[in-house]
């Protein structure tokens, strides 16, 4: 049977391969929490239609999860799905991510219809959540020096 693995790329990306052929990624993005520690954005997850179902994104987000989960600094991952995506949302809640609940307009710039997301979440070694529907989905913003300094 052929073989499938994520590469990690780096903190923020892995690739997935299938044979050594590239079908697959997945991207995301620090972010600094108002505590100090980090949050991971997942931005992107993509894998080619002919190699959907054999395991692969489950593996790329593994792989991002764990990543996480090894660097003492992050302490909490998030995303967004369409809300007409509710196989995506699913996938993610099978990977243990926690479903906060849906935001109105998301995508409305995008022109999407409908133009709202679901927001997803996980929190590690029980980690409070800075990511919540009142910062419209995108986390608390962290607090620069400048702004403790003037406030």
């Amino acid at each position: 049977m052929p073989r499938s693995r994520p590469r990690q790329r780096s903190r923020c990306a892995s690739a997935g391969y299938f044979n050594n052929l590239f079908v697959g990624f997945v991207g995301s993005r620090p972010e600094k929490r108002p505590d100090g520690k980090q949050r991971l954005y997942i931005a992107a997850i993509a894998v080619l239609a002919a190699y959907r179902g054999l395991g692969l994104g489950s593996q790329l987000m593994q792989s991002v999860v764990d990543a996480a989960k090894t660097d003492e600094t992050v302490t909490e991952l998030y995303l967004h799905v369409h809300t007409s995506n509710t196989r995506a949302v699913t996938f993610y809640e099978r990977l243990g991510f926690e479903n906060v609940g849906v935001i109105a307009g998301y995508y409305a710039a995008a022109g999407l219809t409908p133009p709202d997301c679901v927001l997803l979440r996980m929190c590690l070694d029980g980690a409070e959540p800075t990511v919540d529907l009142a910062h419209g989905g995108m986390g608390a913003p962290a607090r620069d020096d400048e702004d403790e300094a003037t406030a």
